[in-house]
């Protein structure tokens, strides 16, 4: 009884049967039938699912729930239920015939749309403002700027005539001006780009343009037609005074036909189309006034410079002792052939190629692209038997090979595949052995290969083997004194595959040597030496022989030696028979006072070697240089080597120009 009673002192009803729900006491809103307020409590309305929601029997207008189905609140109006989304979604007004609402279309001045959006009723739409007017009615879409009274304001419309079959496009300055546009037509689908008065241009739906009389209907992809009295292309001043029929036609069926290009008839060069049946004889031909040029053949592309029968590619025709062929066939590319003539002299050859410079001009490298070079070629592939370079020569004479090379003197050589004046041939033959201008008698600065050097014959160097050498008779000869700073090394074979290794004996008188067994006879022997050692000991010094007794014995002593044996005896006069071992060393002879160089025998020798012959795949470093004079070797250039560089073009000579 007592909740009762203060729930209905909460309620604080009014005479007037308005109901305030709230928790200070006062009075409902005189506009308010319940006036609910709360700062931290809500108002449930009724809540129910969809099924049920929709069940309810004849809804009032404005009956609100929440459906708990969609989770949002509903409400019945007109004769059905509104969803109120938590976007806060609104309804369009309907008002009057200005803005209407109907099953989702919106009318703008239409009171029943029959579109999404619907304006002015299907007849107009226009948009209005002081930058300009666009505006759409039933036959033209058109965009004007204010000014249409001034010629330079521009006006762009599209509009389409029932008419005229077509749709346009036009681009003009005002309606009281000439209207540049684009047309597309039904009929003939073709896109037309055209003025006021005609169609200038136009490009059908198989992508063939056409201009002027051939805009309609244009029959190649580009093509362009004349009409009467008018010319169809001029390039320059025309060709004669004539104004009529001046055109330019590319492919017609009169056969010949020929381009002219020029000042006049008397001073011109033309493009000639020499039709034939044959196509091997039909050409096309590039000349000037009476002069049969170039000719492109008909047939396989072919180009001719001084023929109109070219059999390559490219052919320079000079007579038959003369030509090049460019683009032979598969197998030869390139053939150049001269015939020389004896009565020609010398200095003959089918291919010159000559190098000049006004300056110094450097290469940077020893790369393809870094070298500068008088005839350049490079082969992508090294494979088997391929070349950057091949020459091949008979050689049937002295003095001949296959590759030549030599400063312009001819003073020093070198030849690939060569035969000497005594008819042997060489792999490989160098020669510069020659005292050039300006270098001292003495001064011995180049290095050759092959023949003759002036300072070395050779110079070799292998990271991991230096020399390698094998011959019948002998692998190396060495005509003078052989140095070495490294022990000497033999290999014995032993029926393995590692063969022994024995080092040579070294010492510091130059010695020969022998050495053998021999047998004591009653306590006594004596022992000559072989002839070679014989021969090759000096008779100015003694010969140092050493016996070793092979088993029991007194002891044996030598009681002679000389060039030519030694003789031995058993110690304290005995009478033993036993064998013995002996070493004879002794001068050799020719050689007893030795004289070396003493440069070779400098300790800083091959570091001198090391700095002169430079190994020139460096490109980081530059050799320093070596050269031997008065009896002398010098780290350095010798100035006979050094360029002249106050050497002037004009020392160069162009043999073709004689210049």
């Amino acid at each position: 009884m007592k909740r009762i009673l203060v729930f209905l002192l909460m309620l604080g009803f009014s005479a007037s049967a308005q109901v305030a729900v709230n928790t200070d006491g006062t009075s409902p809103d005189p506009s308010a039938m319940l006036d609910v307020k709360s700062t931290s409590r809500g108002m449930l309305v009724p809540r129910m699912t969809t099924a049920q929601r929709t069940a309810i029997a004849t809804p009032a207008a404005g009956l609100l729930v929440f459906d708990n189905t969609t989770q949002s609140f509903w409400f019945y109006s007109a004769g059905s239920w509104v969803e109120l989304t938590d976007q806060g979604s609104l309804q369009w007004v309907p008002n009057g015939s200005n803005i209407s609402y109907s099953a989702g279309n919106v009318g703008v001045g239409d009171a029943s749309p029959a579109s999404t959006l619907t304006v002015g009723n299907g007849d107009k739409f226009q948009v209005s403002g002081t930058q300009g007017d666009v505006t759409f009615t039933d036959d033209e879409a058109t965009i004007q700027f204010p000014a249409t009274t001034n010629p330079n304001s521009p006006m762009i419309s599209m509009f389409s005539s029932g008419t005229q079959n077509a749709d346009r496009m036009v681009i003009s300055h005002s309606p009281n001006y000439s209207k540049w546009g684009i047309e597309y037509c039904d009929t003939s689908d073709v896109i037309y780009f055209r003025n006021s008065i005609a169609r200038i241009a136009g490009i059908n739906l198989y992508g063939l343009f056409g201009l002027k009389d051939a805009a309609e209907n244009p029959e190649a992809t580009f093509h362009v037609k004349g009409q009467t009295y008018n010319r169809t292309a001029i390039f320059g001043t025309p060709i004669g005074g004539d104004y009529y029929n001046t055109n330019v036609a590319i492919g017609n069926n009169e056969g010949n036909a020929i381009l002219y290009i020029g000042k006049d008839l008397g001073d011109y060069a033309e493009l000639r189309w020499n039709f034939s049946e044959t196509p091997s004889t039909g050409y096309l031909g590039i000349q000037t006034v009476g002069s049969e040029a170039i000719s492109l053949q008909e047939s396989g592309g072919r180009v001719g410079v001084g023929t109109t029968l070219p059999q390559s590619r490219l052919e320079v025709y000079t007579d038959n002792n003369n030509f090049t062929q460019l683009g032979l066939d598969n197998t030869i590319g390139n053939y150049i052939f001269q015939n020389q003539q004896p009565a020609n002299g010398a200095n003959q050859s089918a291919l010159f190629v000559s190098r000049d410079r006004s300056s110094s001009s450097p290469g940077t490298g020893y790369h393809n692209f870094l070298t500068n070079a008088a005839l350049k070629t490079y082969s992508n592939w090294g494979d088997p038997y391929s070349f950057a370079i091949t020459a091949h020569s008979w050689n049937d004479f002295g003095r001949s090979g296959s590759v030549f090379g030599a400063d312009n003197a001819g003073s020093y050589f070198g030849v690939l595949a060569y035969k000497n004046s005594s008819n042997t041939n060489y792999g490989g033959y160098f020669t510069n052995s020659t005292n050039g201008a300006g270098k001292s008698f003495q001064a011995k600065t180049n290095i050759g290969i092959g023949v003759w050097g002036e300072l070395f014959g050779a110079d070799i160097h292998g990271e991991v083997y230096g020399l390698y050498t094998e011959g019948g008779d002998y692998a190396l000869y060495a005509d003078g004194t052989t140095f070495q700073n490294g022990p000497q090394v033999h290999l014995q074979p032993n029926g393995t595959d590692q063969q022994t290794v024995l080092y040579a004996n070294v010492s510091t008188d130059m010695t020969v040597q022998t050495s053998g067994f021999a047998e004591m006879n009653a306590g006594k022997a004596t022992i000559t030496f072989d002839e070679s050692f014989r021969n090759s000991v000096s008779p100015d010094f003694p010969v140092v022989v050493t016996v070793t007794p092979v088993g029991v014995s007194q002891g044996i002593y030598l009681t002679e030696t000389n060039t030519t044996g030694f003789s031995v005896a058993e110690a304290g006069e005995a009478k033993s028979n036993f064998r013995f071992a002996y070493i004879a060393i002794g001068k050799r002879a020719g050689y007893e006072n030795p004289v070396v160089p003493s440069e070779v025998t400098r300790s800083d020798y091959a570091t001198k070697l090391s700095r002169g012959l430079h190994n020139d795949t460096d490109t980081t470093s530059e050799g320093e240089g070596l050269y031997y004079e008065n009896g002398k070797l010098t780290v350095g250039k010798h100035p006979s080597t050094i360029p002249d560089r106050s050497k002037t073009v004009n020392e160069t000579r162009n043999p073709v120009r004689g210049q």
